[in-house]
């Protein structure tokens, strides 16, 4: 069965018609699910009084900007020319970054955003190479590890290390 001219001409504008941009932005929008799931729970955490309606504005529009910059300079065709060509790494850290600002305004809830940490580093998984994941890694390990040392100097009787640490 053949598709209608008109999803054709739908695809070909969001996906572009080049084949390997064509891959690379496919990959991309792949990740869109998470992002709508991510900023509906945002919402949702914030209905419950989890979180204050700014920081749930915020941490949304962070979330849409980061997806947005990514999915145009990917879209454009100016990444091709890089070793990353979908920006799978910079994507990956930006929306760690997301995550541990999320950890960081959540207050005694904030184990939570564990789980979307992992997330992202096993959706990581399908675009990078093996030491590129140990980075990531890393990286969120000194991240989480920073902003635990922040919150429980900044307000120790709220988060105290003792608590902080098992987290």
């Amino acid at each position: 069965m053949k598709s209608p001219a008109w999803l054709n001409t739908v695809a070909d504008w969001v996906l572009g018609q080049e084949p390997r941009l064509r891959r690379h932005v496919l990959f991309l929008v792949a990740c869109l699910p998470f992002y709508i799931v991510n900023v509906g729970v945002t919402w949702q955490t914030a209905s419950l009084g989890l979180i204050s309606q700014h920081h749930a504005e915020l941490l949304a529009g962070i979330s849409i900007g980061i997806f947005s910059i990514i999915f145009i300079l990917v879209r454009s065709g100016w990444s091709q020319t890089l070793s990353d060509p979908a920006l799978t790494f910079p994507h990956a850290v930006a929306s760690v970054g997301v995550c541990i600002l999320a950890f960081m305004l959540l207050g005694a809830v904030r184990a939570n955003v564990l789980i979307l940490i992992g997330q992202v580093i096993v959706t990581s998984m399908f675009g990078l190479r093996p030491h590129q994941i140990l980075k990531l890694g890393l990286l969120t390990a000194g991240l989480l590890t920073a902003a635990t040392i922040v919150l429980c100097w900044m307000d120790p009787v709220r988060y105290t290390p003792a608590i902080s640490i098992t987290i």
